[in-house]
């Protein structure tokens, strides 16, 4: 699996997604829910650094989570709510070919 989600450095941005979390960060906080594995974290947020990715919060799967990506990231969305925070919005940032 982390042969795969290596490969996604070389991903190239979805610009009118980036575009819109440059515009929504300007009044609500941006959290970058994704199904990477921590063991590409250094990986992830360079990508995100060189593509000028702006973000407050940066969630990632650990690496021994095996669950489908949706299941992993409604879990995770349900611990932000539990957290106290409201989403607003949630983008699925995924290129299909």
């Amino acid at each position: 699996m982390n042969g795969f989600f290596s490969a996604c450095t070389e991903d190239p941005p979805i610009i009118s997604g980036v575009i819109l979390i440059k515009v929504l960060n300007k009044s609500h906080k941006t959290i970058i829910l994704t199904a990477r594995p921590k063991s590409v974290e250094s990986e992830t947020v360079h990508w995100l650094k060189r593509h000028s990715v702006v973000w407050d919060a940066l969630i990632m799967r650990s690496d021994d989570d095996h669950q489908q990506s949706s299941e992993m990231k409604r879990t995770a969305l349900n611990q932000i709510r539990d957290a106290g925070y409201n989403p607003i919005l949630v983008l699925m940032m995924t290129q299909r070919t």
